[in-house]
């Protein structure tokens, strides 16, 4: 009876670190950016850089890291977004990331990092474009 009492100890102990070493380095859920390599994040309104406070970068990298890199980009609206430029500071790179919205439902993005004819689309423009007008009132 100690015996099997003893092996159940060991069973369950050996469980538990197994999960202590999965959560330890499960990686981040998104693609594009990681929230702890974004040193800051500003936008540019009408000519005016703004800068997004920690709950504002976070929500901004959950929306990028949902989203989705396409090739041919979907032509929904041709008129011109309020919001210039996002701009990504990062800690590592000496160059930032610059996002430049293609439209003013800001569903679709240009990416400085990546080739010509690539761009981001948005999985939850609502979201965004909800997020980018509380960023410089």
């Amino acid at each position: 009876m100690k015996k099997v009492i003893f092996w159940i100890i060991i069973l369950v102990c050996a469980l538990f670190a197994w999960a202590y070493i999965m959560l330890g380095t499960q990686q981040t859920e998104g693609w594009f950016l990681d929230f702890e390599e974004a040193r800051g994040v500003e936008i540019e309104y009408q000519g005016q850089m703004y800068t997004l406070n920690l709950k504002q970068q976070k929500t901004l990298c959950d929306l990028l890291n949902h989203s989705a890199r396409v090739s041919t980009p979907p032509t929904n609206n041709n008129s011109l977004p309020e919001v210039q430029s996002i701009t990504i500071f990062l800690f590592n790179p000496e160059n930032p990331i610059v996002l430049t919205p293609e439209n003013s439902d800001y569903a679709l993005f240009k990416v400085s990092t990546w080739e010509f004819e690539d761009y981001l689309q948005i999985s939850k423009p609502k979201e965004m474009k909800q997020l980018l007008e509380t960023t410089y009132d």
